[in-house]
């Protein structure tokens, strides 16, 4: 029986982290190596974590190895770390808020690997409270879940190279071979986005035609959310400069240039994507700026936004509006036929008429609009029809 790593990071996570463990001993799998690697934590303390587990671990663990890091190096050097230690054929990485939804997980991953001889396998999660309800929506989606099973290497590193965001799949639902994790390796020059950074690693390998992703469509882990803000929360919060700027050397230092065995429209998606993380990164202040700053601003980032209303148009996920103005143009024209005045020195006719003609105006440039996105939409639906259909009978 191939042994299964398990390893949990931990940072500042010490009160989470036994009920995280109790699932793992729990198992049914009889070969499982537990690895505990903390990121140098204040509340973490080696030798009361090894007589918890001591007392408390079955037959089922073979071996457990704890290891707290000498300095705070982010989640890609605690992670590092861990693989390092690690021995099995096949790799879990979890942290404290994720607990194995039962006890043949384990057991189920390590068939699936063996049947489907596959290199990454793709399980789903699921938000949860602290009293078992559910909390969200699984993830991933049924649509980014069943895009995984069809997807190939190249078209899985366009996406997470051309999207402003992580892929949405959970660490915890991702299992490994360790053989192709030591190929890949986690990059610690990008400490906050170890698992976007492996992503992209692994989908332009040389040898993608060797890499497979394969996926099980049953939920494997519960992500806990603590109803208790603890520390670790406010720590996320302040670090968001830092994955805002670590994503954006990605994009532009590692992605961008990989991105050359595409076409032009990928590469211009990936440079889209790395300016769209610039927009939320000084969009964190827009509250503070004065009016004149924030106008400015919207005028330096026009192309950037209107290269995001296009894509959204590609993609389905834009759509105008229109009823506000619409509601805007009834009231002015209501008191404009009223004679409704707002000051004693007589009625505002002119001013009601001037509302409803550019309310009208809106109203009618918004329409337009929304007929040109529509029939763009449709024609390139069409073609990227034909295309597949040509890919088919070709």
């Amino acid at each position: 029986m191939e042994l299964f790593t398990v390893a949990v990071i931990t940072f500042q996570q010490r009160h989470h982290l036994e009920r995280c463990l109790k699932q793992i001993f729990c198992q049914d799998y009889k070969a499982i190596e537990l690895i505990v690697c903390d990121d140098n934590s204040c509340d973490f303390y080696e030798d009361e974590v090894e007589a918890y587990i001591g007392m408390r671990k079955t037959r089922q663990i073979r071996s457990v190895t704890i290891q707290k890091q000498p300095s705070c190096t982010g989640k890609a050097g605690c992670l590092k770390t861990a693989l390092s230690l690690a021995h099995g054929t096949y790799v879990l990485f979890l942290e404290p808020v994720h607990e194995l939804c039962s006890k043949k997980v384990l057991s189920k991953l390590a068939a699936c690997f063996r049947s489907k001889q596959c290199s990454v396998l793709v399980s789903r999660s699921l938000p949860c409270l602290e009293d078992g309800r559910c909390a969200g929506n699984i993830c991933p989606s049924d649509a980014e879940f069943w895009q995984l099973r069809d997807a190939t290497p190249d078209w899985l590193f366009v996406q997470y190279a051309a999207h402003p965001k992580e892929p949405s799949v959970c660490s915890a639902t991702v299992c490994f071979r360790k053989d192709l994790l030591d190929k890949a390796g986690f990059d610690t020059d990008y400490p906050s986005i170890p698992f976007w950074m492996l992503w992209l690693k692994i989908c332009a390998a040389q040898d993608t035609e060797k890499v497979t992703v394969a996926v099980l469509d049953e939920i494997t882990v519960h992500t806990c959310i603590y109803q208790a803000e603890d520390d670790l929360g406010y720590l996320s919060f302040g670090m968001k400069d830092r994955y805002y700027l670590d994503s954006i050397r990605l994009l532009h230092e590692y992605a961008l240039p990989e991105m050359k065995r595409f076409s032009a429209t990928d590469r211009a998606r990936c440079r889209h994507a790395a300016a769209v993380l610039q927009i939320k990164m000084e969009e964190r202040k827009w509250y503070t700026w004065r009016f004149k700053k924030r106008l400015l601003w919207k005028i330096k980032k026009m192309p950037v936004l209107c290269m995001g209303r296009l894509y959204r148009m590609r993609t389905g996920n834009f759509y105008i509006d229109t009823q506000k103005e619409l509601k805007m143009l009834l009231i002015f024209s209501f008191l404009y036929y009223l004679h409704i005045p707002l000051s004693p020195e007589g009625n505002l006719d002119a001013f009601w008429a001037l509302l409803a003609a550019v309310s009208f105006a809106v109203l009618a440039l918004k329409t337009a609009v929304k007929f040109c996105t529509g029939t763009g939409k449709a024609v390139l639906d069409k073609r990227a029809d034909r295309r597949a259909d040509k890919r088919k009978t070709g």
